[in-house]
């Protein structure tokens, strides 16, 4: 989240990117996606991954970075 999180900006209008996000209703979906007061919620930019053959996300572990 944006630097001024903590010191009153209350979320979008702090900015949030999220690396990977995966939501408890569908592990076998991970979401990436950039969250701004333009675009929030389910109007972020971003993008789903799966894993090979529709993999559950939850069953291991799995190392993600940020390019």
């Amino acid at each position: 989240m944006g630097s001024d999180f903590l010191t009153g900006q209350p979320w979008p209008y702090n900015g949030e990117v999220d690396i990977m996000e995966v939501l408890g209703k569908d592990v076998k979906a991970s979401y990436s996606t950039v969250h701004a007061p333009a675009y929030n919620g389910g109007g972020g930019i971003g993008a789903p991954y799966t894993l090979p053959g529709n993999a559950d996300f939850s069953d291991g572990f799995h190392t993600w970075a940020a390019a």
